[in-house]
């Protein structure tokens, strides 16, 4: 994680806290939606109509 320019050690060290482990989550997605890093569209017909980030919690 300290490869990432904006993960510090502090902030790592938060991650793995909060998530135990890596296998606890078998999808990239369901971690990045846990955090809330996930973004959601709403679509109708071919174009977007929004997109905003998901809940953090919610497995998509």
């Amino acid at each position: 994680m300290l490869s990432m320019p904006p993960i510090g050690p502090v902030q790592a060290a938060t991650i793995i806290a909060t998530i135990g482990h890596i296998n606890n989550f078998e999808k990239a997605a369901e971690l990045k939606s846990y955090f809330g890093w996930a973004l959601r569209r709403a679509q109708t017909g071919v174009s977007f109509d929004r997109t905003k980030l998901a809940q953090g919690g919610g497995v998509q």
